[in-house]
């Protein structure tokens, strides 16, 4: 069962946590999906990748692998995604929109939004991203690892509000896409070279809004 936890104590820096977000066939079927992408073929390291936050100095400010799958799925078979195809649940049903709007009247914009994109992250042994902030209007994080977890470190922290939030296994996090938040280091319990798959998995979905855009683009 989903279980929800506000963090508001800073109304100016609203975060809401989702346990349990998957149900027990959506998980299975997203961990298949997860599981083609672990390959180093498949996935991206930050030299070759100006997606990442950049500091002063142009360099990157995290190091993980990743995929945008927006990038890698053609509009019309975004279906073929099990995460595309259960991130249009987010925005499309009315009992997430209701907690969002309890959260903050900030989730508006949220409701509004006809742009998305999606990106999986995955962290291996003294993989890390900095402090930054997402240029859209709403964030979303998923988090995914095997059981037992293998690893520490991974967790989310919010420098404004000085929150840590636990790196938990299908736990979601919302949150307005201006909040600074960094991961911290992973640290893998037997890191061994080239091991891939037990180390923490992350699907961010993004959200805003472009003009003239029609929402049905956004499915």
């Amino acid at each position: 069962m989903r279980e929800y936890t506000f963090i508001n104590q800073n109304p100016a820096f609203p975060v809401m946590l989702v346990d349990n977000w998957y149900d027990e066939q959506s998980e299975k079927d997203v961990w298949k999906e997860l599981e083609f992408y672990t390959n180093e073929d498949k996935m991206i390291r930050p030299d070759n990748d100006g997606s990442y936050a950049r500091d002063k100095e142009g360099k990157s400010t995290g190091q993980s692998f990743r995929i945008f799958l927006d990038e890698t799925y053609q509009p019309q078979a975004r279906n073929v995604s099990t995460i595309l195809t259960k991130q249009q649940e987010l925005i499309n049903t009315d009992w997430f929109c209701e907690k969002a709007e309890q959260l903050t009247p900030m989730s508006r914009s949220f409701f509004t939004s006809n742009c998305d994109r999606t990106l999986v992250s995955y962290y291996n042994d003294s993989d890390y991203y900095k402090a930054h902030h997402d240029t859209f209007l709403f964030s979303i994080i998923i988090w995914f690892h095997k059981t037992p977890k293998r690893y520490t470190g991974g967790d989310l922290f919010l420098p404004e509000i000085q929150t840590k939030i636990e790196s938990k296994h299908n736990r979601l996090i919302f949150f307005p896409s201006f909040i600074n938040h960094e991961v911290t280091p992973i640290k893998m319990n037997d890191p061994k070279p080239n091991q891939l798959g037990l180390g923490r998995y992350s699907i961010t979905h993004f959200y805003t809004y472009v003009p003239n855009l029609p929402r049905s683009d956004n499915a």
